[in-house]
């Protein structure tokens, strides 16, 4: 019973992990763009706070393990986690307004959001082998096993936030779920808490305060500002308005514009260049319009040629 418990928590925890990498690069995105200088980032501060983790696990494994002590690791990560969404917008903004460069941009962004928590996921690992290995002679085993169920775990949480988290619960709610998760992983260990070292009453007690904490702060952040949200298997569209027009971007990039006092203008200096079309053909009676965006071109010709014959295809792959 004790090793299932324990080999669900080093799995659970390995798919927090790398479901955060993977949902950190939709972080980054609105901000830094999808560059190789993004990823770069990811991959190396989270194989940073792995090796920090692991060292750092394995020197508290070796002074009284215990596992309220695995309690607090798996605590703590989960509400640096959770209120991660509140924070990252102005840490992007302010480095971007800052600028490091292209390269160092993502990377300092990277240190700052999932280092720490990274660091705190790294230690569960060796802590958990420490309780576990009951037997010099089979530390070895157990050691391997747990390993490969925590690889089994991330394996499982990057294939299930790359394939289907991300377009259907978008970027900010799979970050709220996934601390949340570990925070409830937390009640896993509370029947393996040594009542002699932390009572029962206790362990619970600190569990349900930050529930109850985390249940207060959710409400009034749940929603987004902004009038749509959503994340796909290639972009994260965000649509914004002010008091003249309504936009709609692809990450960090611009990709359609809307007069709310006239939705037929072209407000976007790009889409007036289609005007040019009409200099050569002034007798065309078809438009192609291929990457429909906004509808915004396609808007403009019907209102001056009524009678055009206008196809606007959304784009050659499917958002």
């Amino acid at each position: 019973m004790v090793q299932l418990l324990l080999n669900i928590v080093v799995f659970i925890s390995g798919a927090v992990l790398m479901a955060l990498e993977i949902v950190g690069s939709r972080v980054l995105a609105p901000h830094f763009g999808s560059s190789i200088f993004v990823w770069g980032s990811l991959i190396s501060v989270v194989m940073a706070a792995l090796s920090i983790g692991y060292y750092w696990g394995g020197w508290l494994s070796a002074r009284e393990p215990s596992y309220g002590k695995l309690l607090r690791l798996l605590l703590i990560p989960g509400i640096l986690i959770f209120f991660l969404p509140l924070i990252y917008p102005s840490v992007n903004e302010w480095i971007a307004s800052v600028d490091f460069g292209n390269r160092l941009n993502p990377l300092v962004a990277c240190g700052v959001l999932f280092l720490l928590p990274g660091i705190f996921l790294g230690t569960i690992s060796p802590y958990v082998i420490r309780l576990a290995a009951t037997q010099l002679e089979t530390v070895g085993s157990t050691a391997g096993t747990l390993y490969a169920v925590s690889t089994c775990g991330s394996i499982f949480g990057t294939l299930l936030t790359a394939f289907y988290l991300i377009p259907v619960l978008g970027v900010s709610n799979i970050i709220h779920t996934l601390g949340i998760t570990l925070v409830c992983l937390s009640l896993v260990v509370v029947p393996l808490i040594r009542l002699q070292r932390v009572s029962l009453a206790r362990a619970v007690t600190a569990v349900s305060l930050t529930l109850g904490s985390i249940n207060m702060v959710w409400t009034p952040f749940a929603w987004a500002k902004t009038l749509l949200q959503k994340d796909t298997f290639y972009h994260r569209i965000r649509i914004e308005e002010d008091d003249e027009a309504r936009y709609m971007y692809f990450d960090r990039t611009l990709q359609s514009a809307m007069n709310l006092k006239d939705p037929t203008a072209l407000r976007l200096i790009y889409s007036r260049y289609t005007s040019l079309g009409y200099t050569f053909r002034p007798d065309a009676k078809k438009m192609l319009v291929i990457g429909l965006g906004g509808g915004s071109i396609p808007k403009k010709a019907q209102k001056e040629f009524p009678n055009m014959e206008i196809d606007g295809w959304r784009s050659i792959r499917k958002s």
